[in-house]
């Protein structure tokens, strides 16, 4: 959905090219069970300070994960330098935080700003480019953090006579077994327009497995 919100909060469909300067807002929610109105809430308590034009983009029951949402894509193609991309917190535009800087990287580049409400990122001032690099640090050391717990967790389980993990790999043409939940989940997901490797991410499977589960749901019965 695509609103511009005019003078005395009175809100009307975009039906005409606009310049630079636009603050195009951002919501986004996971589930049927969250909504957007405590998003929109505090975002109209803050925009009415704000004197320029405004658009809405609003994505509801899609994951954090994948940027391949509709409202998304339809904001990232409208942007025009100058323009200024609002959103209720960080974690509406992406969970994970290398992704998250990369995006701010993009806009930047595009010379548009962003602002996030609930952890007040403001990347067009000196304090708001000192917390992106403090973001990026800690995003190194999450990575960082990770692979080390990997690796922990190998070493835990390592055989000490074999010198190898117990489980030792599949052997070739092995068929992985799939829950029946997680069919369901993965059938789910591809009815309301995920893309494969989204799907695999969420479900923790490969895409391989992703793949062969629709083909057998669409093959007759």
């Amino acid at each position: 959905m695509l609103l511009l919100r005019g003078h005395f909060g009175v809100y009307f469909q975009v039906v005409t090219v606009w310049g630079a300067g636009m603050i195009r807002v951002y919501c986004r929610c996971s589930s049927d069970d969250q909504d957007l109105k405590s998003q929109k809430h505090e975002l109209n308590k803050w925009l009415k300070s704000q004197d320029e034009a405004v658009a809405w983009y609003e994505d509801e029951g899609f994951s954090g994960l994948t940027l391949d949402r509709p409202a998304w894509k339809k904001l990232i193609a409208d942007l025009r330098p100058g323009d200024k991309l609002v959103c209720y917190a960080v974690d509406r535009v992406c969970r994970d935080l290398l992704h998250f800087l990369t995006v701010v990287r993009q806009l930047q580049a595009r010379r548009v700003t962003f602002f996030s409400l609930r952890e007040a990122v403001d990347i067009s001032t000196p304090f708001g480019e000192a917390m992106l690099e403090i973001l990026a640090v800690f995003g190194k050391l999450e990575i960082r953090i990770r692979q080390s717990r990997q690796r922990a967790g190998i070493e835990a389980r390592r055989d000490p006579a074999m010198k190898r993990c117990p489980w030792g790999g599949r052997r070739a043409g092995t068929r992985i077994k799939v829950t029946v939940e997680k069919e369901n989940h993965v059938i789910k997901l591809h009815g309301e327009g995920q893309p494969v490797a989204a799907i695999a991410r969420l479900v923790g499977v490969t895409r391989k497995t992703v793949y062969a589960i629709l083909n057998r749901q669409m093959q007759p019965s």
